[in-house]
């Protein structure tokens, strides 16, 4: 999996998931939840567009970061989560959470420098 967070002037901070959210990986993205949470961004967009594969770990981190997000009045939204992962939500009784499927600008330079790598 490869992960990166980008810390956006608007006080909101995105991160950009790629490859598999499962239980080898889960850990990291906690750990970037954590770490924005801590760092009192008013909320994170987790842009999922990239995500063949989550598993019920890497919903409970979401479900997790989202809880603690509100409690703290700011959110963490999945972006554009893959059919995999849409499906994932359906079966659970998940699907509750909301989504941003509008590619950002941020998603759009992300892409752009993977690409150039």
């Amino acid at each position: 999996m490869r992960m990166v967070i980008l810390y956006r002037c608007t006080g909101r901070a995105t991160i950009f998931l790629e490859g598999a959210i499962d239980l080898a990986t889960v850990s990291a993205v906690r750990a970037a939840l954590s770490v924005c949470r801590a760092c009192k961004v008013a909320g994170v967009d987790v842009e999922m567009s990239a995500v063949r594969f989550r598993d019920a770990g890497g919903l409970h981190a979401l479900l997790a970061a989202s809880q603690h997000f509100a409690e703290s009045e700011a959110d963490a939204l999945p972006h554009r989560p893959p059919p995999v992962v849409r499906r994932l939500l359906a079966l659970t009784g998940t699907g509750f959470l909301p989504t941003a499927d509008t590619p950002s600008r941020a998603h759009e330079d992300f892409r752009q420098a993977s690409d150039a790598a």
